[in-house]
């Protein structure tokens, strides 16, 4: 296979720490390799898999079907790490179509890709010998491995945390009426509604009814983070209760957290969501005789004069709807899959009370796997806000099955109904 001959010189620097390090010891590895031609072998699935080896190549998970050189040295004193520099002193350069055919070419990058393995008195150097440059991937024929010996950075001491779990289940007694909650806000039980769950509401003793639920968001996935073992009763206010009888009319408010949670992001100035990998209803507990009545507390209006005045929030809104999954694992949902020459997809958002002349600020997430560049076009309201934003294709056989892109812009409507269209299309010409 043709390719044009080249030198480069690499150095990385690993840095351990936040601060400069002084390194000690160093030591040169001169490696020459010999490629062999690229290999074409069918997975059972009929796809081909094009892999570069050279004379006692080998593999390592972490660059998939890439080839590794691999050195065993002995490790550095106790405290120390290697850092490793690279001089290339020749390599090849392989077409971009020879370069695009690679399987899990995708992960290499314009700078080396390596590691180091500790094992006791031993460490072994594991090294990519191959890069980027541009649309080209570079073979490296000869080049040297300089290792320097740096501090290792510091082992954090494990944090032993004492599980605290509650006695009971607050469950364990009395009566319990699981309430679905899909929408963040406050939510309001009727007479109706307690008849509906087959509920005396005459009969209720209003200093034991209660509210129970914990929903923050997802639990961390670290096991040692501390997270609630029980139901917490929550606060809730009764309108009509004075006359401590929940009579037809009376009800009671209580606000309840939906599986989407919302956090503001101090370094965007944004509101940020995050779904529920898990469900997407999360469940409140109502008790008619287990609870203690918690009500909201009542708090004097301040006598001071007001020095701010607020008459304008912030508010958001996302369409973000997890129902595909392009590789059957992982966490990474999508929206419904679209498909053709031509796609184009409508997502309507109602904002009560947007202010005409404040900017709207949008935020778009995009995945598509295509064999081919394509393109696409945002529309708010019939007017085009950004035009022709490219993604690049994907090999059939690469490691790198879909590319994502994320886009952010802002606009003006004088309406507070606002259809975002999004209009994907292979070609530039098919606009």
């Amino acid at each position: 296979m043709p390719f044009n001959q080249m030198k480069r010189y690499y150095t990385i620097l690993y840095l351990l720490f936040l601060f400069p390090v002084w390194a000690i010891g160093q030591r040169n590895i001169p490696v020459n390799l010999e490629w062999k031609e690229m290999s074409t072998q069918q997975t059972v699935k009929g796809l081909e898999v094009h892999s570069l080896n050279f004379d006692q190549s080998s593999n390592s998970f972490e660059y998939g079907l890439l080839p590794v050189y691999v050195k065993e040295i002995n490790a550095p004193a106790e405290g120390y790490h290697y850092d490793l520099h690279f001089n290339i002193l020749d390599a090849d350069t392989l077409s971009v179509e020879e370069s695009e055919n690679i399987t899990d070419s995708d992960l290499l990058e314009d700078q080396p890709l390596w590691h180091v393995k500790y094992d006791g008195t031993k460490a072994q150097i594991i090294v990519v010998p191959l890069n980027r440059d541009g649309d080209r991937i570079c073979l490296w024929k000869k080049f040297e491995i300089k290792t320097d010996t740096v501090p290792a950075p510091e082992k954090r001491e494990k944090v032993v945390r004492e599980p605290v779990f509650a006695d009971n289940s607050m469950l364990r007694s009395g009566n319990w009426y699981k309430i679905g909650v899909t929408q963040t806000g406050v939510h309001k039980i009727t007479y109706e509604y307690l008849q509906d769950q087959g509920i005396d509401p005459a009969g209720l003793d209003l200093s034991k009814i209660g509210i129970f639920g914990t929903y923050s968001g997802m639990l961390n996935e670290s096991n040692d983070d501390t997270r609630p073992d029980d139901l917490a009763e929550n606060a809730i206010y009764l309108v009509g209760g004075e006359d401590n009888s929940f009579d037809p009319g009376d009800y009671i408010l209580f606000y309840a957290q939906s599986a989407r949670t919302w956090k503001y992001n101090i370094f965007t100035a944004r509101f940020d969501h995050q779904n529920n990998y898990f469900a997407d209803t999360i469940y409140y507990f109502f008790t008619t005789n287990q609870g203690t009545g918690k009500s909201l507390e009542n708090f004097e209006s301040s006598s001071q004069q007001p020095t701010v005045e607020v008459n304008k929030f912030t508010g958001y809104a996302a369409i973000d709807n997890d129902v595909e999954n392009l590789i059957f694992s992982g966490k990474e949902w999508f929206d419904e899959q679209l498909s053709g020459e031509l796609l184009q997809e409508t997502f309507s958002f109602n904002l009560p009370g947007l202010i005409v002349g404040e900017p709207v600020y949008l935020r778009s997430e995009i995945v598509a796997r295509a064999f081919e560049n394509t393109y696409y076009q945002v529309f708010v309201n019939g007017e085009l806000v950004m035009d022709s934003v490219k993604m690049s294709r994907v090999t059939p056989n690469g490691a790198l099955y879909a590319r994502t892109t994320n886009k952010n812009l802002t606009f003006f409507s004088d309406n507070e109904n606002v259809n975002v269209t999004i209009k994907i299309f292979s070609r530039r010409s098919d606009r």
